[in-house]
């Protein structure tokens, strides 16, 4: 699968009916709170998973959502956690409560050539009348139009709700594999040490080492090389530099907020080839000062290493930084900046050129 040209969002959380009829390849979003803007995120990442399970989860622990589930009460908690994901927390199994992502779904129609659904089920047990329903299920379909075999190919996963999470075996009537693409979050904490170090596993001894020595530099030219040494608890490493003052290896930690942020972002992208990387508040841990360099590398590498780029700010910094970069000739038909607005209780969209950005951020007009 390739880059989203554009993406419509039906039913999940707060975004009813959202449609962005044009996307680039480095896309900035912003907007109030409650607009939907990580929201955006987490429906990417579910439409590049496929509606994986394990993404699923990762949503829900990212949001806290997953905290004092029992047990011994797995369908009604189940239902309640998963109707969480539903536009107005609807758990009922009716046609029209559907969640789809997609390239370009029909808010009427509920149809795409590239699109994920996520809806409840009846299920009925084998060998007992048709209409006696044992309970409900969270079915989620994938289909996906492919110009090299001009067909449609698609999948359906049925997850039992009365099962307990950790042993949720879905049925899955095609392999999921083929629809899956690389997709890397980093949420606003963001600096998560293990993560990071496997991240740099994936790559070392490869070229991708010298994106990442060049993007620390931007803060500290002295960075000369990287490794993960293990610490003090188990099965747990710590990023080290070498600089070019200093014959002794320095904890990337004490070097600051700035320096771990970049590391992440990054890592993130040279991992995320052919894919996706989404940056909940990019400008966490961040100077304005390094914010137009960072857009300048993640520019590059994102066109490179064939990667679209869904980030968002609350920062008019992040933006004026945004805007130097989109609008260098290099970049303007690479970047995109859209705004959510909340119009009448629905999320809409509203997409500006990189002239148009150029204009706003010269008359300091508010767009956040």
């Amino acid at each position: 699968m390739s880059m989203l040209p554009l993406l419509s969002i039906r039913n999940y959380r707060n975004l009813k009916c959202l449609e962005i009829d044009s996307l680039a390849r480095v896309n900035l979003i912003a907007g109030k709170n409650n607009t939907g803007k990580t929201s955006l995120l987490e429906a990417v990442s579910l439409y590049a998973s496929g509606g994986d399970l394990n993404t699923l989860l990762g949503i829900f622990r990212k949001r806290g959502e997953l905290f004092g589930k029992k047990k011994e009460d797995n369908f009604e908690s189940n239902l309640s956690l998963f109707s969480s994901l539903f536009y107005d927390r609807k758990s009922d199994i009716s046609e029209q409560n559907c969640l789809i992502i997609g390239e370009k779904v029909d808010c009427i129609k509920e149809r795409s050539d590239s699109m994920l659904s996520v809806r409840f089920i009846e299920l009925k047990e084998e060998g007992k009348p048709s209409n006696v329903v044992y309970s409900i299920g969270l079915e989620v379909g994938f289909t996906y139009y492919t110009k090299t075999y001009q067909k449609s190919l698609s999948y359906e996963i049925v997850y039992p709700l009365e099962k307990d999470l950790e042993s949720l075996f879905p049925y899955e009537r095609y392999n999921k594999s083929l629809f899956k693409q690389n997709c890397q979050f980093i949420d606003t904490t963001s600096n998560s040490i293990t993560d990071n170090s496997l991240l740099w596993d994936i790559i070392a001894l490869t070229e991708k080492e010298a994106y990442v020595i060049d993007a620390l530099k931007i803060i500290d030219e002295k960075v000369e090389r990287i490794a993960f040494v293990n610490d003090e608890l188990p099965q747990r490493r710590n990023a080290v530099v070498k600089l070019s003052n200093n014959s002794q290896p320095v904890p990337l930690k004490s070097m600051g907020d700035g320096m771990n942020r970049i590391l992440t972002i990054i890592l993130a992208l040279v991992n995320a080839e052919n894919g996706f990387l989404l940056i909940d508040e990019f400008e966490n841990g961040l100077h304005y000062t390094v914010q137009e360099d960072l857009w300048k590398m993640i520019f590059k590498l994102a066109q490179s290493l064939n990667v679209q780029v869904f980030a968002t700010t609350h920062s008019n910094d992040c933006i004026y930084a945004f805007e130097r970069v989109m609008n260098d000739t290099v970049n303007d038909q690479q970047g995109k900046f859209i705004r959510l607005d909340r119009v009448n209780d629905v999320i809409k969209p509203v997409s500006f050129t990189a002239s148009e950005l150029d204009i706003t951020t010269q008359q300091d007009i508010e767009i956040r």
